[in-house]
C-alpha cells in the first residue's frame, strides 16, 4: 500500500517559517486547509492564514512554539481567516497583533490524538487526509538532509510539527516548513 497527497489538488505549495518558531501553525493549517479540500470533492484548496493563529491563537506562544491541539481548539471556536486576508509576517521572528480579518468556518468538526508510535493509528490516518506529526528535528541528520530515505538521527527529542503526507512500504513522506530549497523540495522520506 502507498498514499501520496501531494499528487492531489489539496496540498499547497511548501512554506518557509523562517526565524519564527511557528511550525505548529504551518502544520495546523496546512492539515486544515487539506481536510476541507478533501471533504469537498478534492475541488479547490483554500489558503488559510498562519499568522492568524500565530498572533491571535493565545494558547500557544507565537514565535516561541506552540501545539496543533490549541490552534485546532483557536479554529473551531473562532473560524479561520483566508491567508490573503492576514498575511504571513513572522518569518523575522516579529508577531503583529491579532487582526480584525474575515473569518470563514473551514467545517472541520475536531480532531483526534494519537498515541507516540502508534504507526498503524498514522497510517490509518494519512489514508484519509494529511496529518500533523511531531518529529526529532534538531539534528544534523535532519537539518542536512538532502534527498533519500533518513534512517537514522542521533536524537529522539520531539521538537518540530511537520505534516504527513504520504507513506509506501518503506518510508512516511513529510512535509516541512522550511522552504522548497530543504530537502526533496521542502519533503523528507523517514524510514518507517
Amino acid at each position: 500500500d502507498s498514499v501520496d497527497w501531494t499528487k492531489s489538488p489539496c496540498i499547497s505549495p511548501v512554506q518557509n517559517q523562517g526565524q519564527c518558531g511557528d511550525c505548529w501553525a504551518f502544520a495546523s493549517a496546512s492539515v486544515v486547509e487539506s481536510a476541507q479540500c478533501i471533504a469537498g470533492g478534492q475541488k479547490s484548496l483554500n489558503k488559510f492564514s498562519e499568522q492568524q493563529l500565530v498572533s491571535c491563537s493565545t494558547q500557544n506562544h507565537g514565535c516561541n512554539g506552540g501545539a496543533p491541539q490549541y490552534a485546532f481548539d483557536y479554529i473551531l471556536k473562532n473560524g479561520f481567516c483566508m491567508e490573503a486576508s492576514f498575511p504571513y509576517a513572522s518569518s523575522e521572528g516579529n508577531v503583529p497583533s491579532c487582526s480584525n480579518c474575515t473569518k470563514t468556518t473551514p467545517g472541520i468538526k475536531g480532531y483526534n490524538v494519537l498515541d507516540v508510535g502508534d504507526e498503524a493509528g498514522l497510517i490509518k490516518a494519512i489514508n484519509q487526509r494529511p496529518t500533523v506529526v511531531t518529529v526529532a528535528a534538531g539534528n544534523e541528520a535532519w537539518k542536512q538532509y538532502t534527498g533519500g530515505v533518513l534512517s537514522s538521527c542521533d536524537t529522539t527529542d520531539l521538537d518540530h510539527l511537520v505534516v504527513a503526507v504520504g507513506y509506501d512500504a518503506t518510508s512516511l513522506k513529510i512535509r516541512n516548513s522550511w522552504g522548497e530549497n530543504w530537502g526533496e523540495e521542502g519533503y523528507i522520506h523517514l524510514k518507517r
